[in-house]
C-alpha cells in the first residue's frame, strides 16, 4: 500500500521535520520584524505553511479512507492531531484573510496550535519509526501476519477467490 511505502513514510518525514523548521523559522522572522519590513517574506511562509497542512490533511483523509473512520480515529492521538491541523488550517485562512484585531488573537492561537502541532508532529516521527520496528519485525517473522488495512484484506480475498 502506498500510504505504507517507504518512499511516502520518509517524504511525510522530511515534510515533518521542514515543517517544525518552517515554524521556528516564522517565528524568529515575527519576532525580529517590528517595523513590517519582511511581511513579504511573513506571507510567503504562510502560503508555504497552509501547503504543508493540505498535504497533511489528505494523509489524514487517505489514512481514514484506507483504514475506516473509527478505525483510524480509535486512535485519540490521531484524532487530537486531524482537531490541530483543520485548526491549524482555519487559523491560516483567517490570518490571510482578516486584518485588525481579531487578526492578532488568531496569531496567538495559531501559535499556540504551532506549538501543538509540533508536539504532535515529534509524535508522529515516534509512530513512524514504531510502525517502521513492526514491519521489519514481521518481514523477519514468516508465522505473524503483517499490519495490513481493511482494504488489504478485501483485496488479498478478493485475488485468493480468483485462483
Amino acid at each position: 500500500m502506498f500510504l505504507t511505502s517507504k518512499p511516502c513514510e520518509y517524504f511525510i518525514i522530511c515534510l515533518i521535520i521542514f515543517y517544525i523548521f518552517l515554524v521556528f523559522v516564522s517565528f524568529g522572522i515575527t519576532d525580529i520584524d517590528t517595523q513590517g519590513t519582511l511581511s513579504g517574506v511573513i506571507n510567503i511562509l504562510v502560503y508555504v505553511e497552509l501547503s504543508i497542512l493540505i498535504i497533511f490533511t489528505l494523509e489524514i483523509m487517505a489514512n481514514v479512507y484506507a483504514y475506516g473512520f473509527k478505525f483510524y480515529f480509535r486512535d485519540k492521538w490521531l484524532l487530537f492531531d486531524a482537531i490541530v491541523i483543520l485548526g491549524s488550517i482555519a487559523l491560516v485562512i483567517v490570518d490571510l484573510s482578516v486584518d485588525g484585531t481579531f487578526n492578532a488573537i488568531s496569531k496567538i492561537v495559531r501559535a499556540i496550535f504551532r506549538l501543538l502541532r509540533i508536539f504532535l508532529l515529534f509524535r508522529k516521527v515516534n509512530k513512524q519509526f514504531f510502525f517502521f520496528q513492526i514491519r521489519k519485525r514481521n518481514n523477519r517473522s514468516t508465522n505473524s501476519r503483517r499490519l495490513r488495512s481493511p482494504i488489504q484484506d478485501m483485496m488479498s480475498n478478493h485475488q485468493s477467490r480468483k485462483l
